[in-house]
C-alpha cells in the first residue's frame, strides 16, 4: 500500500512539472491564435458611436462588422485591423471617420490579414464597404488596406477617401454608383484595377480623382458608363493594361497626369464628349487611343512622346474629335498622329510632331473630311503627313527635314493641300502615288527637297495652282505613268534641275506659269507624253546664262508626239531659238514642238 501510495505521489509531481513546462512554453512562444494575445475581437453590429483605439489594437474580425442605424465608427490612426476570414467592415446606415493621434504613435492604421491564420493573398478578406445609405460625411484616411478583395468598395455612396496606401488587393477602390473624392493615395500591385468607377450618382456630385500615384495594377483608373468625373494630377505607372480607360463614358475632365510605361497611356472606348488636356504620356506602347465611335473629344496640350507605337491614335468611326496644340515627340516605331478606319470630321490642330515614325496619318478608304492644319512636322523618319484617306483639308503646315516626303497621298482622292510650307525632305515635298486623284495644290512653298517637289505617279492627276516651286533636285514637278494633272495658273517652277518632267504616257495641261533657271530644261518630256504647253514664260532654262543653247524651254525626246507649246513667252521677243528659227534669242525648243505662234511680251 505504501508502495502504491509512493508512486500516484510521484506521478502527480511528473504532471506539475509537465505542467510547469508548459507554462514556459506558452510564455515564451504564444500561440498564433488571435484570441490568445492581447487585441479585441470585434464582428456583428455596431448600433451606437464606437470607437476602436490604440490601447484595444489589434481588431480582430471574426465576423462582418456592420455600422447601422446612424452610428459612427471611428478608428484611431496607429490601430490594426486584422481580418481572420472572409469578412468585410460595412458601413451599412451611419459613419466612418479617423481619430489621429499625435506621435510617437505609427502614423497610419492597417487593414489587413492575420498571418497567424496562414499566408496572405489578394481577395483573402472582402472590403471596407460603404452602402447607398452610409453618410457622406465618411472618409477613410491615414491607412493601410492590403490584401482585400476590394480595399474599398462604395454602393452609391461618396465618402473621401484620402492619404492612404492601398496594396495587393483586387481592386484597390471600386465605385458603384457613387461620388467619391479620391485624392492622395498610393494604390499599388493590385490584380484587377487601380481605381474602378462604375456610373456616377450626379444628384450627389462628381467624383473627383486627384493627386494619387496608381502603379502596377493590371489598369490604373477605369471608368465604365460613368461622366463628369474629374481625373487630374494622378500619376499612373507601370500598370499592365492601361492607365486611364474610359468605356462607354462621356464629359470627363483627364487634366495633368503623367501617364508613364502602361500598355496604353490613355485610352477612350465608346466615349464622347471628353477633355483629354494637359497630360504627359510618355513612354507606353500607345499614347493615346481612342476607338470605337469616340466622338467629340477634345485632346489639347498633351505631352505624348518616347511611346513605342503611336503618339496619338483614333479608329473605328471615331469623328469630330479635336486634336490640338499637343507636343508628340519620338514615337519612333509607327505615327505621331494616326486617324483610321472610318473616322472622319477630326480636326488636327496646330500640332508638333517630330522625330516619329511618320508625322501626321490618315488611312482608311471611308475616312474623309478631316482638316490637318497649323501642324509642325519635321524630322521624322519617313513622311511628314501621310493621306490615305479622302476629302482632306490640309492647310498652313509644315513639313520639313522629314526622311521621306514631306507630304504624301496613296489612293487619296478630292484632298486640298494649300498654304504649306515643304522644304528640305530627303524623298520630295509631296508625292501623290496610285489613284489619287481630284486633289487640289495650291499656294504652298516646296523647296530644297532632296527629290522632286511634286512627284503625279500611276494614274494620278490634281489641279496644281499658285505654288512657289523651286531648288529641288532633279525636278521641280515629276509626271509619270500616265498622269494628267492640270499646272496652271501662276505657279513658280524655278532653280531646279528640271522645271517639269513628263514621263510614260503621261499629258498635263501646263498654262499660265513662270517656269525659269531651271537648269536642264523648263520642260522635259519623254515616253509618249503629250502636254499642252501654252501662255506660260518659259525662260533663262540654262546650265550657263551666259551660254543660251546651254538648256531647253521644252525639250521633247520623243520623235513620235508633237507637243503644243504655242502663245509661250520664251524670253524674249524673237522667240526660241530652234533651227526653223535661227534668230530667236529665247530659250531653245528642241525638234517636235510646235512653239509657233509665240508671245512677243511676257505674260
Amino acid at each position: 500500500m505504501k508502495i502504491a501510495k509512493e508512486g500516484i505521489r510521484k506521478i502527480n509531481a511528473g504532471i506539475a512539472n509537465i505542467m510547469l513546462f508548459l507554462s514556459i512554453l506558452v510564455v515564451l512562444f504564444p500561440l498564433s491564435m488571435p484570441n490568445a494575445s492581447a487585441g479585441t475581437p470585434v464582428g456583428g453590429g455596431i448600433t451606437s458611436d464606437t470607437a476602436w483605439v490604440i490601447e484595444g489594437s489589434p481588431y480582430w474580425v471574426e465576423s462582418d462588422v456592420i455600422v447601422r442605424n446612424g452610428a459612427s465608427l471611428s478608428i484611431e490612426v496607429g490601430v490594426d485591423v486584422l481580418f481572420n476570414g472572409p469578412y468585410s467592415i460595412y458601413i451599412e446606415v451611419g459613419e466612418l471617420n479617423f481619430i489621429e493621434r499625435t506621435a510617437p504613435h505609427r502614423p497610419y492604421a492597417l487593414f489587413s490579414w492575420n498571418s497567424g491564420l496562414g499566408p496572405a493573398y489578394p481577395g483573402i478578406w472582402r472590403a471596407i464597404q460603404f452602402n447607398d445609405s452610409s453618410f457622406d460625411t465618411s472618409y477613410i484616411m491615414a491607412s493601410v488596406i492590403e490584401y482585400a478583395t476590394y480595399g474599398v468598395r462604395l454602393e452609391s455612396a461618396s465618402p473621401a477617401i484620402i492619404n492612404n496606401t492601398i496594396r495587393n488587393c483586387t481592386y484597390g477602390i471600386y465605385s458603384n454608383y457613387g461620388s467619391p473624392t479620391i485624392e492622395d493615395n498610393t494604390i499599388e500591385n493590385c490584380i484587377e484595377d487601380g481605381i474602378h468607377i462604375v456610373g456616377s450618382d450626379y444628384a450627389g456630385g462628381y467624383p473627383n480623382i486627384n493627386n494619387n500615384t496608381i502603379t502596377n495594377n493590371l489598369h490604373g483608373i477605369y471608368l465604365s458608363g460613368s461622366s463628369y468625373n474629374t481625373i487630374r494630377d494622378n500619376v499612373v505607372n507601370l500598370n499592365n493594361g492601361y492607365g486611364i480607360r474610359l468605356d462607354s463614358s462621356s464629359e470627363n475632365n483627364i487634366a495633368g497626369n503623367d501617364a508613364l510605361n502602361n500598355a496604353v497611356g490613355i485610352s477612350l472606348y465608346h466615349s464622347g464628349e471628353n477633355k483629354i488636356r494637359g497630360n504627359t504620356v510618355t513612354n507606353n506602347n500607345f499614347g493615346i487611343y481612342i476607338t470605337y465611335y469616340s466622338n467629340s473629344n477634345t485632346i489639347t496640350n498633351n505631352n505624348v512622346s518616347n511611346n513605342n507605337r503611336d503618339g496619338i491614335h483614333l479608329d473605328s468611326h471615331s469623328s469630330s474629335n479635336t486634336i490640338a496644340n499637343n507636343t508628340v515627340l519620338n514615337n519612333s516605331a509607327l505615327y505621331g498622329i494616326y486617324l483610321g478606319s472610318s473616322s472622319s470630321n477630326n480636326a488636327i490642330d496646330n500640332n508638333t510632331c517630330l522625330n516619329n515614325n511618320y508625322g501626321i496619318l490618315l488611312s482608311g478608304s471611308s475616312t474623309s473630311g478631316n482638316t490637318i492644319t497649323n501642324n509642325t512636322c519635321n524630322s521624322n523618319n519617313e513622311d511628314g503627313i501621310y493621306l490615305g484617306s479622302y476629302s482632306s483639308i490640309v492647310e498652313n503646315n509644315t513639313c520639313n527635314s522629314n526622311n521621306g516626303y514631306g507630304i504624301q497621298l496613296l489612293n487619296s482622292d478630292d484632298n486640298n493641300i494649300s498654304y504649306c510650307n515643304i522644304t528640305s525632305n530627303d524623298l520630295g515635298g509631296i508625292r501623290l502615288w496610285t489613284h489619287s486623284t481630284d486633289n487640289i495644290i495650291y499656294y504652298n512653298t516646296i523647296g530644297w527637297n532632296g527629290g522632286p517637289g511634286i512627284y503625279c505617279y500611276d494614274n494620278s492627276s490634281a489641279t496644281i495652282t499658285r505654288n512657289d516651286i523651286r531648288n529641288n533636285t532633279d525636278y521641280g514637278i515629276y509626271i509619270n505613268r500616265n498622269c494628267s494633272p492640270t499646272i496652271d495658273n501662276n505657279n513658280t517652277i524655278s532653280y531646279n534641275t528640271q522645271g517639269i518632267y513628263c514621263e510614260d504616257y503621261s499629258s498635263p495641261t501646263i498654262t499660265w506659269n513662270d517656269i525659269h533657271n531651271n537648269t536642264d530644261a523648263g520642260v522635259n518630256c519623254t515616253s509618249d507624253s503629250d502636254p499642252t504647253i501654252n501662255y506660260n514664260n518659259i525662260e533663262d532654262n540654262l546650265k550657263d546664262l551666259n551660254d543660251p543653247r546651254s538648256g531647253y524651254g521644252v525639250n521633247n525626246r520623243d520623235s513620235g508626239v508633237t507637243i503644243d507649246a504655242e502663245n509661250n513667252w520664251w524670253g524674249d521677243a524673237s522667240g526660241p531659238y530652234h533651227s526653223t528659227n535661227l534668230l530667236g534669242q529665247g530659250n531653245q525648243v528642241s525638234n517636235d514642238v510646235d512653239f509657233i505662234p509665240f508671245s512677243t511680251t511676257k505674260y
